[in-house]
């Protein structure tokens, strides 16, 4: 009996030391997957940009030490680094309370923010960006990559993003089906062949002009208020579902006059009287139309 109970311990103990190993192990792969910080007490010290670095140190070293440890990096809620020159944010993976950053003028050509889990809005536009992986932002509710060079973007495991601009960059496509809670798409200034919005029944503003569009179904998003689709390769447009239509600017496209005078027809009805809105035409290569409020006489 003895024997047995002695086995059992033994066996215990070695269960438990393999548990911990494994713990420690997965310990320091996490941490392998941070950038090396020559100091373990600053994290400064595994920045490559000076400017970046001096910001963190401004902003973030709270017991002014000299130093940003790993617990004040943590906290650290925002960034704003806008129009600062900046060449790379490596070592913003130690800031892992973040939820806003504005990284936007600088000279960006990568941007890992795997790590920074929590972020719900990245404003990292008029960068050299060519990928942006978002994959574990799934808190993403704004995202403005709009002027950089991406070739692709992956927005899937994004479900509460609401604001999207990722125009003038090189997208020949964009899947926006998982984006329910999706109401201003900026995508306009690319390279798509399509764009399909039906899954997007909370779109009120939409830009998609400088693409290659043959075709654009807005018929399930009734709160559009705002669409400019101009130089694509359409040849139809109905909006007649788009009830609260406010601007739409459709010129330098493919519409011949029959289907021009299908999409008047389309056109929202509102009442010519005082007080009421009346339209405002102007043809270019096409229409743009303005819903505009009719001034009061004497006012």
């Amino acid at each position: 009996m003895k024997k047995i109970i002695i086995l059992l311990t033994t066996f215990s103990i070695i269960l438990l030391a393999c548990d911990k190993q494994e713990e420690k192990e997965k310990e320091v792969d996490l941490w392998a997957s941070f950038p090396p910080m020559s100091d373990p007490n600053d994290v400064c010290s595994s920045m490559e940009d000076t400017v970046f670095m001096q910001y963190c140190y401004k902003n973030f070293d709270v017991d002014k030490n000299g130093k940003v440890s790993l617990e004040e990096a943590f906290n650290a809620e925002g960034i704003f680094i806008s129009n600062k020159n900046i060449k790379s944010l490596k070592g913003i993976q130690y800031f892992g309370m973040l939820t806003i950053l504005r990284c936007d003028g600088n000279q960006l050509t990568s941007l890992d923010i795997s790590k920074n889990a929590l972020l719900s809005q990245i404003y990292c536009s008029n960068n050299q960006l060519v990928n942006l992986s978002i994959g574990t932002n799934t808190s993403l509710s704004h995202l403005d990559c709009r002027n950089n060079q991406l070739t692709s973007l992956d927005i899937s495991k994004n479900t509460s993003l609401s604001s999207l601009d990722c125009g003038n960059n090189q997208l020949t496509s964009l899947d926006v089906s998982k984006n329910t809670a999706l109401a201003y798409l900026h995508c306009n200034e690319n390279q798509l062949a399509s764009l399909n919005v039906s899954k997007n029944t909370s779109l009120s503003y939409l830009v998609c002009c400088g693409n290659q569009l043959t075709s654009l179904n807005v018929s399930k998003n009734t709160p559009l208020y705002h669409l400019e689709c101009s130089y694509n390769q359409l040849t139809s447009l109905d909006v007649s579902t788009n009830t609260l239509l406010y601007r739409l600017s459709c010129k330098g496209n493919q519409l011949t006059a029959q289907a021009l005078n299908s999409l008047f027809k389309s056109l929202p009805q509102f009442d010519y009287v005082e007080g009421k809105f009346r339209y405002s035409i102007t043809p270019e290569h096409g229409i743009a139309i303005n819903r505009l409020p009719v001034k009061k006489v004497g006012k």
